[in-house]
């Protein structure tokens, strides 16, 4: 496979804002609380989202933003390497086979047959 042997170095695209704050909210709120259910805490973290000044979300939205120029220009450096050069070609390279030319052909459905017979039958001005 052209992409575990070329892409390993390749970097990982950050989470967003939101996807780091639900997943400390529902470590939180699962330390708080270990009865709690998966969904349960995802509902509560989502409510504390919501609930969250502008203030800091903006602030969580800057850090993500931050973190995904930061992950552009490390996958910009990426493609300039002679790995993801080689991978681009490998993968322009994997086209399909032809099919052989004594393949059998697949039959019609019965509606296609029954188009193919009446085709012309029908009214013509």
């Amino acid at each position: 496979n052209a992409k575990k042997a070329y892409l390993k170095d390749m970097p990982k695209a950050p989470p967003s804002a939101l996807k780091v704050f639900m997943s400390k909210a529902v470590a939180e709120l699962r330390k708080a609380r270990p009865d709690l259910k998966g969904f349960e805490a995802k509902k509560q973290a989502e409510e504390r989202w919501k609930a969250m000044d502008a203030d800091e979300r903006q602030a969580l939205e800057d850090d993500a933003r931050a973190r995904l120029l930061e992950y552009q220009e490390k996958l910009g450096e990426f493609k300039r390497t002679p790995e993801f050069t080689k991978f681009t070609r490998a993968r322009l390279v994997s086209t399909p086979p032809p099919k052989p030319s004594g393949m059998p052909v697949k039959p019609l459905n019965a509606f296609r047959a029954y188009c193919k017979e009446m085709k012309g039958l029908g009214r013509s001005k």
